[in-house]
């Protein structure tokens, strides 16, 4: 699974800026999901205008296994940016490894698994139904 050019334009911009942003899971794809490369447009300190490639749009994720899926993109595309960035500190401690414990307690029992007891001390399943808000 490989990140769309989109994404990683979009990375490869917060990191040459020092100004990285958290990004949506809609805005995470890869390559196949990706059909026309979007454009935007911005000023640099210079006042020069630059076309580059914008944030294209996907699902949210529907399932936890759709999310488990979003997040390894995500990680697939952090190896990217260290491959064209090897020397940033700041990218020096995150790994593939790192995006799969992150999503692994996401969907493990202190997220998505939490338990929690009613007024009769009944053990409750709380269920996430919206997946767009992680």
């Amino acid at each position: 699974m490989a990140p769309s050019t989109g994404t990683l334009e979009v990375m490869f911009g917060q990191v040459e800026s020092g100004e990285r942003k958290n990004m949506s899971p809609i805005h995470v794809m890869s390559r196949d999901e990706q059909d026309v490369e979007p454009l935007a447009a911005k000023l640099d300190k210079s006042g020069i205008l630059k076309v580059t490639r914008g944030y294209g749009e996907s699902q949210a994720p529907r399932t936890p296994e759709e999310l488990r899926q979003k997040v390894k993109l995500l990680g697939h595309t952090y190896i990217f940016v260290q491959l064209k960035y090897p020397n940033r500190d700041s990218l020096r401690e995150i790994n593939p490894n790192l995006f799969n414990k992150y999503v692994d307690y996401l969907l493990g029992e202190h997220v998505f698994g939490l338990k929690a007891k009613d007024a009769n001390s009944m053990v409750r399943r709380c269920h996430h139904r919206r997946w767009s808000s992680y």
